[in-house]
């Protein structure tokens, strides 16, 4: 069965469909009627007269699309009811791996003239709106990373500038550009490390309290729940590796000119 419908089955049952003339509606649609159980509702589709239906279950998936215009009937009647007799409009067919919906839809649409869709297909304007939420994101994490590269740039740029007469002294007596670099560099990535060790910190905690907020989704009709939100290690990992590796060019520029300075410009420039 595609849709375990029994098992989101509020009032009633689907069993009472085999009776006749008995009707299945999704609750939200059932409140927009203003009809209940064991009510009687007349349906059309305009190519037969009106046929009398009674309410036999009221059911609730959670998904307010389904709950407010979908309704369930028996085969048979609704073929009867829009002159369609013998004729299947949709069939869904439910895979074990949904991995291999767009394989199978392909191999399918190689032996049938039916048109045949994969649920990525069927699906396709959802999923759009996940790709641009995607792009959002990694924009705004570019935007935040840049920004933080050049906050990291601008300490030691200022803390290099305060250090020449510190940098001539270490030239002076024997270390070399390299090692000079090294000390800079050192310094920015410390100051990577503690900024990217507090900014997981905060994103975690900040995380959990939007977790524990009620919300409301108006594509569900399931009431008020949680955000969703993940918490795999592999976020968080990639997040430092991604500041860290800001911190590494932002670093390494100012870094290298205090180890290009000798201590005849620094005396120079005193």
């Amino acid at each position: 069965m595609i849709t375990p419908l029994a098992d989101y089955i509020i009032e009633g049952s689907v069993e009472s469909l085999s009776a006749g003339n008995r009707i299945v509606l999704g609750d939200g649609l059932a409140k927009l009627l203003g009809l209940g159980l064991n009510k009687t509702i007349w349906l059309t589709s305009g190519l037969q007269e009106k046929t009398p239906f009674r309410i036999s279950g009221i059911f609730r998936s959670g998904n307010k699309a389904l709950d407010d215009g979908i309704a369930y009937g028996l085969l048979s009647e609704v073929q009867l009811l829009t002159a369609q007799s013998g004729m299947i409009t949709d069939i869904a067919v439910r895979l074990k791996d949904v991995n291999r919906s767009l394989q199978k839809a392909g191999e399918w649409k190689s032996i049938s003239d039916d048109k045949i869709l994969s649920w990525e297909e069927a699906n396709s304007n959802f999923f759009a709106i996940f790709k641009l939420q995607d792009a959002i994101r990694y924009s705004m994490t570019a935007a935040i990373l840049t920004v933080a590269g050049f906050g990291i740039y601008n300490i030691l740029n200022v803390i290099i500038n305060q250090k020449k007469r510190e940098i001539a002294i270490l030239r002076s007596i024997g270390y070399r550009p390299n090692e000079v670099l090294t000390i800079f560099l050192l310094q920015g990535l410390i100051l990577g490390i503690s900024g990217g060790l507090i900014g997981l910190l905060l994103g975690f905690l900040v995380c959990l309290r939007i977790e524990s907020l009620p919300f409301t989704n108006p594509l569900f009709s399931a009431g008020a729940g949680n955000m969703v939100i993940s918490f795999a290690p592999a976020i968080y990992m990639q997040a430092f590796i991604q500041s860290m590796a800001a911190t590494l060019i932002a670093s390494w520029i100012p870094a290298r000119s205090a180890g290009k300075l000798s201590p005849i410009e620094i005396i120079r420039g005193e």
